[in-house]
């Protein structure tokens, strides 16, 4: 994979080499051709003189600009609203169609945001309701209901009128007798209710009765707490059951793993209840001789596994243990293996298996009685739980028989409405004792204040039922509906931001094009106008390219550009000049403009940012037009002429020229196709002179390098209209 680039870059050179070879061959054949047609012409010229036929051809006068290619039609999108992303639907580089979705706000924004919207809505409603309401007529509803309001209120401030002229007024006889008789009938019944509650007494009291109900009452809260006690103990000792169950499980773990990395052996349940010196015994395992230097020579021929002779099984089945885990120890442990340390002078390295696995075994013994320890205790405390639950139930039971005896003898619910009924008529007795005492006493100046608030407030009532009747037939109050329109103008501006906001909460693609950026994750918070992404349309492109002081003054906008790019070589694509700087940029002494150039590009070909370009910028254009070098004019500056060799005879002719680019010139009158024109350039200048007529660039049947006869055409009719091409003769050779 790594040989990849190098070997294209080296099938890319070779194809250009060949390509360069082809070329150089075909022009040196057409040199050679040209001169071997024209030797007797070029025998007669002086040294240093050559001729070239006058022939027509494309004349480009133009400026070349290197630049990148960027996309000026991108646009940074944000929510509008501070919130949490919720979702992003693109990805960088993504491709996206115009008002596709491409990331949510959080929903509790979202959600909030339309509770606004919504509210917003409903307070424009209300104020629109509101002006309405005050601009509209009064319905024979809304008058007939004020109407009405002013008799309620004429007729409450009668009534507190009388109610207050009979809180002046002294007692009439009448009403003294009517006060005695109450007093007399309040006694009758005091009487009656206590005879009454005399019939059903009963030889226990309403005391003894709901002492009785208290102890009842706290018997069950008893059983309750003893309960939730049971409850409490068995949960606290399962914990430490289920604790104690963990740890042995563990120390079992650890056990096997010791046993497991000396002998290869899966200890079976019973194995786990004897020790390690009994399991040992248990399986024939003799721990002094077992990991013994006696059997290295057999161990090590055991696990030798490039000697198929020697090598045995991986294991062998007769034997309880793992032969080829025991002799690994014994064959490629670097220190010793003993199966007891006792007595023995032991290295760092060295292991002892016994004392290993006593060591991990007492943790599994000790844990082993933690858990039964564990188990006693939570049987225990069930036990006395449940006890405590009995006893208590029994004392329930007990108080509960108690009350059900005392309450046997009577009808309780019967007594207590007989002693309701005795405090009621004392009570009313006493009223009425009361309201004859009032006869006798002046009037209550509390009471007198009362009932004249009472009238105050029935008199304002009225007048406001009456200014309300009055207010129907009123004109709207001009500062109040200005008050209003201003409110619903506010109320217009808080929906109108509100619905901006409601639009906000998903972005979507403002037009077709590629996901140039993402600059946040989901789940994160970002501000109103915090960038989101980016999106670019890359079927519009231009290339950023910089003229020098001197080009840039040839150049306008508007004018035709063909672009070259590096990573398509060979190919140009049309391009129009969009836009000059009208400031330069001074580096090192250096003065730059920088050049906008639009690229009109294929719909089969996507560019990329940042491609280096090269712009030939067309300053003017000759389509079919006669060309003569200027290696060929003689003459003055006002009247060139040029060398004319016809039948073997050189004549001076003098011509009227037209556009150049500093080699070739436009003969617009003088010449003719086909004539033989002296050329004193040299041998530069016939090499130069061949190469358009092979059809190169300038030459016959050329022009822009990729551009077919039809794009010529709609250049040259394009670039003519500007005013270009030459248009009319000229009276001398034009500069670039």
């Amino acid at each position: 994979m790594a040989r990849g680039p190098s070997r294209l870059k080296w099938a890319r050179s070779r194809r250009a080499l060949v390509a360069a070879v082809v070329v150089a061959a075909g022009l040196t054949a057409a040199v050679v051709g040209y001169l071997g047609t024209r030797g007797e012409d070029v025998a007669a010229l002086e040294e240093g003189q050559q001729l070239v036929e006058v022939r027509l051809g494309d004349l480009v006068n133009q400026v070349t600009s290197s630049g990148s290619i960027v996309f000026p039609n991108r646009e940074e999108l944000s929510f509008g609203v501070a919130g949490t992303v919720g979702a992003l639907l693109v990805a960088e580089g993504d491709q996206v169609a115009a008002g596709q979705p491409l990331a949510r706000i959080d929903d509790e924004t979202a959600a909030g945001v339309e509770r606004d919207a919504a509210q917003a809505q409903v307070d424009l409603q209300d104020s629109q309701e509101a002006m309405d309401d005050a601009m509209a007529p009064p319905t024979a509803l809304a008058r007939v209901e004020a109407e009405a309001a002013v008799a309620d209120a004429e007729l409450s401030l009668q009534q507190a009128q009388e109610a207050l002229d009979d809180a002046m007024a002294p007692p009439t006889t009448l009403t003294r007798a009517e006060a005695e008789a109450a007093v007399a009938m309040a006694e009758l019944s005091l009487q009656q209710a206590q005879e009454a509650l005399s019939d059903v007494k009963i030889p226990f009291t309403q005391a003894e009765i709901d002492e009785a109900r208290g102890d009842v009452a706290l018997a069950a809260d008893s059983v309750t707490r003893a309960e939730a006690d049971l409850a409490f103990d068995l949960r606290q000792h399962g914990e430490t059951v289920d604790e104690a169950v963990e740890t042995l499980e563990t120390a079992r773990e650890d056990y096997q793993g010791v046993v497991r990395a000396f002998l290869g052996m899966t200890l079976t349940s019973n194995d786990y209840a004897m020790t390690p010196a009994d399991l040992l015994i248990h399986y024939d395992i003799d721990v002094d001789s077992f990991f013994s230097d006696s059997r290295r020579a057999e161990a090590v021929a055991w696990v030798n596994p490039f000697d198929p002779l020697t090598a045995g099984p991986v294991d062998d089945p007769a034997t309880p243990w793992h032969e080829f885990t025991v002799y690994s120890w014994i064959a490629l442990y670097p220190g010793a293996v003993y199966g007891t340390c006792e007595n023995v002078a032991t290295d760092p390295r060295d292991r002892c298996m016994l004392q290993e696995m006593e060591s991990a075994w007492e943790k599994v013994d000790a844990a082993q009685d933690d858990l039964y320890t564990a188990e006693y205790n939570q049987a225990k405390a069930r036990s006395d739980g449940n006890k405590a639950v009995d006893k208590e139930e029994d004392a329930l039971t007990v108080a509960q028989e108690a009350l059900d005896d005392m309450l046997a003898a009577v009808d309780t619910l019967e007594v207590r409405v007989k002693e309701h009924d005795v405090e009621v008529a004392r009570a009313k007795l006493e009223d009425a004792r009361d309201a004859l005492a009032d006869l006798d006493v002046a009037p209550d100046t509390v009471e007198v204040r009362v009932k004249e608030h009472d009238v105050e407030v029935a008199r304002a009532e009225l007048a406001d039922a009456r200014d309300a009747l009055a207010d129907l037939d009123a004109a709207p109050d001009a500062l109040s509906l200005a008050l209003m329109q201003a409110e619903i103008a506010a109320d217009e501006a808080a929906l109108a931001a509100a619905q901006e906001r409601l639009a906000s909460l998903v972005i979507a693609a403002p037009f077709a094009g590629v996901v140039s950026a993402v600059n946040v994750e989901v789940g994160r918070s970002v501000n109103a106008n915090a960038a989101i992404l980016e999106v670019v349309d890359p079927t519009v492109a231009e290339v950023d390219a910089r003229l020098d002081e001197i080009d840039v003054l040839t150049v306008q906008e508007g004018a035709q550009a063909m672009v070259s790019l590096d990573g398509l070589p060979g190919a140009q694509l049309p391009g129009v000049v969009t836009s000059i700087s009208r400031t330069g940029d001074n580096q090192q002494g250096v003065v730059t403009y920088p050049v906008q150039i639009s690229v009109q590009t294929p719909p089969f070909l996507q560019l990329r940012e940042g491609l280096t370009a090269t712009a030939s910028i067309v300053l003017q254009l000759e389509m079919g037009a006669l060309l003569i070098p200027s290696t060929a004019i003689a003459g003055t500056f006002q009247q060139p002429t040029v060398l004319v060799s016809l039948d073997g005879e050189v004549t001076e002719r003098p011509v009227t020229l037209g556009a150049s680019d500093g080699f070739w010139i436009v003969a617009t009158s003088g010449v003719e196709e086909g004539e033989q024109l002296v050329s004193t350039g040299g041998g530069d200048a016939l090499n130069f002179g061949n190469i358009p007529i092979l059809g190169g660039f300038g030459g016959p049947g050329g022009g822009p390098q990729g551009l077919s006869p039809e794009q010529r055409q709609a250049l040259r009719q394009q670039f003519q209209g500007q005013g270009g091409g030459g248009q009319g003769p000229q009276q001398q050779p034009p500069s670039r």
